[in-house]
């Protein structure tokens, strides 16, 4: 905390400790239920069992193959192998089970707008999955960088 306060040209205070969202102490979010302090020991692994719940098989090859260089850079555990990888360009392309489900709630719920642009936002998935798939095969990740 010392380095980052003179990093940020500020001064070193208790209230710093604190976990706090505007102002008001911060006990989790609706991912982070059941957190009994702030800095609950178990919290990866609650997390991870709910992540698994959400995620399906092929999401999840997708994201860390997207994300590998992070995942690489802050040594977290990775839970494919590189044959998984190999498959990522092919499996962007079929549409997540969210996506699917957004598509069949519009046609049962006739919004005929929201499937008209359903393809436009299908696609830019992909230009945004591609994008950062070239940017990780090329290394180009910064720390800083989202996209």
């Amino acid at each position: 905390m010392k380095n980052v306060c003179n990093w940020l040209s500020i001064l070193e205070d208790p209230s710093l400790y604190e976990s706090t969202w505007g102002g008001l102490s911060w006990r989790g979010d609706d991912m982070s239920t059941g957190i009994s302090s702030v800095f609950n020991p178990n919290i990866y692994e609650i997390s991870k069992k709910r992540w698994n719940r959400m995620i399906n098989f092929i999401d999840g090859i997708i994201i860390e193959a997207l994300m590998y260089n992070k995942i690489k850079q802050y040594g977290y555990f990775q839970s494919y192998n590189i044959v998984h990888y190999i498959l990522v360009p092919l499996l962007i392309i079929l549409p997540s089970i969210n996506e699917l489900n957004i598509l069949f709630y519009s046609f049962r719920e006739n919004r005929y707008k929201d499937i008209i642009k359903w393809p436009f936002f299908l696609i830019k998935r992909y230009m945004l999955m591609y994008k950062r798939l070239i940017r990780c095969i090329f290394r180009v990740d910064s720390a800083i960088s989202v996209l």
